[in-house]
């Protein structure tokens, strides 16, 4: 999928090329590993990204967080059908954050505190 490999690319783009990739494996268990990798990356001033892809009956959804050795971080989200009509487009969206939060107990996984109140 095309689109897929743009949202892979953006990821590399703001972590860096050399960021350690935290995804997990799909069970909750590697969940909270891959969380825990991302704290340690943040906490140790390493870029890092973390993906989680959810399926939904109509869709493919993905949610991720990303951050550079510099201290930034985003959240970024690509959805392959945003608002359940047939002929969407599916919208690539980031979010620079303040911090970020990681729940491996449920949606929404990852959790952006936005920078500058947006």
């Amino acid at each position: 999928m095309q689109n897929q490999k743009c949202f892979t690319t953006h990821l590399t783009t703001l972590a860096g090329p050399d960021a350690i990739n935290c995804s997990p494996v799909e069970s909750a268990e590697t969940l909270a590993r891959a969380f825990s990798c991302a704290k340690e990356a943040i906490a140790s001033s390493k870029a890092f990204s973390v993906v989680v892809h959810l399926n939904c009956a109509d869709c493919s959804y993905w949610s991720a967080a990303a951050g550079s050795a510099k201290g930034d971080l985003w959240e970024v989200t690509y959805d392959t059908n945003p608002t359940g009509s047939r002929a969407d487009t599916p919208k690539l969206t980031t979010r620079q954050c303040s911090a970020l939060r990681f729940n491996p107990d449920g949606f929404p996984y990852i959790l952006c505190v936005p920078k500058h109140g947006r």
